[in-house]
């Protein structure tokens, strides 16, 4: 059976104690909220509270420890290729990205 509600909630937490998210309206926009961070999302532009990726040359200029700097902030070391988001009092590496990909394409023989 399906059920239709015209006003669901203002706000809505997902999971338990400190693993929580926190989902939120606010002008339209949905605010997710955990571990003391806020991320605003808004239709038609997307993530608008998050800053945009700092670009640094290798592991060693990751700011350590990284005061000041607010959760899920992402880094970029360009010497490795690697990008880094900030969590808690450290860094986690989110993923090793290909900057120069390809394809090869083989062509199929009829029989």
């Amino acid at each position: 059976m399906v059920y239709r509600n015209k006003t669901f909630a203002n706000g809505v937490v997902v999971g338990l104690s400190s693993g929580k998210v926190e989902l939120g309206a606010d002008s339209g926009d949905l605010l997710i909220k955990s571990g003391g961070s806020t991320t605003t999302v808004r239709p038609g532009l997307g993530v608008t509270s998050q800053q945009a990726v700092t670009i640094v040359a290798n592991k060693t200029a990751l700011p350590l420890p990284p005061t000041g700097i607010p959760n899920g902030a992402f880094y970029f070391t360009t010497a490795s290729s690697e990008l880094f988001m900030k969590s808690g009092g450290g860094w986690y590496r989110v993923s090793t990205v290909n900057t120069s990909p390809s394809i090869t394409q083989t062509k199929l023989q009829q029989l």
